[in-house]
């Protein structure tokens, strides 16, 4: 660069001889144009550093914000979408329209035992320290003419809640009573009485304050209404 600044210094007359510059001469001529040139580089802080790469550096933490936010967004939408989930509650359905038209189901309330016998051809047993839980139901017909109740190829499945402690599944028994495996007509104005029994160890059943009733179909849980 000192050879290129130096014939351009030297050049400026036609027909003068080549003036050989001294080094010190040399020294200070590439010193000032180094001055000139970075004054008008607004790139340059001190000397003859390289300009740093500003926009580069912008693109980055432009890229890197975008992703940021990006994420958290994802959070939220997830956030959002657990807790739709959580607020989804069981649907309900009347025992009456599980069972049939024009059938009107009452409720004859419970007793606890340690064995339940139908007649002299069924008993059912509860394991030790346990008991029986027989919820007993009525279903009348109302209607003028026979009513058919099928529970059995529907394949339900009761689950009993007594004092607000876990849901537990029906004591499956081989009863003509068994609400859950009913098969049978009811003639006009008639009633039929049905149970369903459940298992429970015996302190829970000492003093039964709430009863609920859930019933599982086709894959899906429903609460029972009466």
């Amino acid at each position: 660069m000192a050879i290129l600044l130096a014939s351009t210094f030297v050049l400026g007359g036609c027909g003068t001889s080549m003036y050989e510059l001294t080094d010190d001469e040399e020294d200070l001529i590439v010193s000032a144009a180094a001055n000139a040139v970075a004054k008008h580089n607004v790139f340059q802080m001190d000397g003859m550093t390289d300009a740093e790469p500003e926009t580069e550096t912008q693109t980055v933490d432009e890229t890197t914000e975008q992703n940021t936010q990006q994420a958290q967004e994802e959070t939220n939408t997830n956030t959002g979408s657990g807790g739709a989930e959580s607020e989804i509650q069981t649907q309900e359905i009347a025992l009456s329209d599980l069972l049939g038209k024009n059938l009107k189901v009452t409720y004859q309330g419970y007793s606890t035992t340690s064995s339940y016998q139908e007649g002299n051809y069924f008993s059912a047993n509860a394991s030790s320290g346990n008991t029986l839980i027989i919820m007993k139901i009525n279903v009348k017909n109302t209607g003028k003419k026979n009513a058919k109740i099928d529970l059995l190829s529907k394949n339900v499945t009761f689950y009993g809640c007594f004092n607000g402690a876990d849901y537990i599944m029906e004591k499956k028994i081989l009863s003509t009573k068994n609400l859950s495996t009913y098969q049978g007509k009811v003639k006009p104005g008639k009633t039929i009485k049905n149970v369903l029994v459940f298992e429970v160890p015996k302190k829970q059943a000492d003093e039964i304050s709430t009863q609920d009733l859930q019933v599982e179909m086709d894959g899906q849980k429903y609460q029972v209404t009466m």
